[in-house]
């Protein structure tokens, strides 16, 4: 009987693979990218920590202990002829520092310029009062939170509320700045004449032509 003849695998041949190369192209674009992505994520880093540098450097001076240099000393003196003044007490200045307006001790607004230390003005608080027995005598003297209200208490029972106006115009290139004071509005608190140990003081409206409002502690 015959045998059936033997089958040979024929070995399978793979399909020859093709050679895929990327583009060029492709590859800049993803270099490009890459570095593109890594900056951003430097540059973050980077405002971070810039903005932790900035707040450390914001807080550190509430630290430390405060320290006041004296630049420069400005002498307040009355006009020619006039009378000399007392203690400086309160002070307040236009936005640009080129006129300080002063209040003394015996009841006077000083305005100085800043630029000479000339006196440009002098005006007495107390000139309207009809009957002053004696030199009014200023114990506290203030200026009102965020104004430029210039206040203080006598020794007397009273307080006076004077404000300042600062004015700006230019000729030509040139800045000139003038100061308004007044008119002042004196209260009597204690009608026998007791010293005002505390007060708080303001006016209302930005001018200084509203009411007048004070609160203050007499003494017993």
């Amino acid at each position: 009987m015959a045998q059936p003849a033997e089958k040979r695998a024929v070995p399978k041949q793979n399909p020859p693979r093709l050679r895929q190369e990327t583009p060029r192209r492709r590859l800049i674009v993803d270099r490009v990218a890459r570095w593109v992505v890594s900056a951003g994520g430097l540059a973050v880093v980077v405002a971070i920590l810039g903005i932790l540098v900035f707040i450390a450097a914001e807080i550190w001076p509430l630290l430390t202990r405060s320290q006041l240099t004296e630049v420069r000393e400005l002498p307040v003196a009355p006009p020619a002829g006039g009378p000399a003044g007392g203690n400086i007490g309160a002070v307040v200045a236009d936005e640009h520092r080129a006129l300080v307006a002063a209040l003394t001790a015996d009841g006077k607004v000083v305005v100085v310029r800043t630029r000479d230390g000339e006196t440009v003005s002098s005006t007495d608080l107390f000139a309207s009062d009809p009957a002053p027995a004696l030199t009014p005598r200023l114990v506290q003297m203030a200026v009102a939170p965020e104004s430029r209200l210039l206040t203080a208490a006598t020794a007397d029972g009273r307080v006076v509320l004077a404000p300042v106006h600062f004015e700006a115009t230019f000729n030509g290139d040139v800045r000139e700045t003038t100061a308004q004071v007044g008119p002042a509005v004196i209260l009597t608190l204690d009608p026998a004449g007791r010293p005002v140990r505390r007060y708080a003081a303001q006016i209302d409206g930005g001018d200084g032509k509203g009411n007048a409002l004070v609160a203050a502690q007499l003494a017993s």
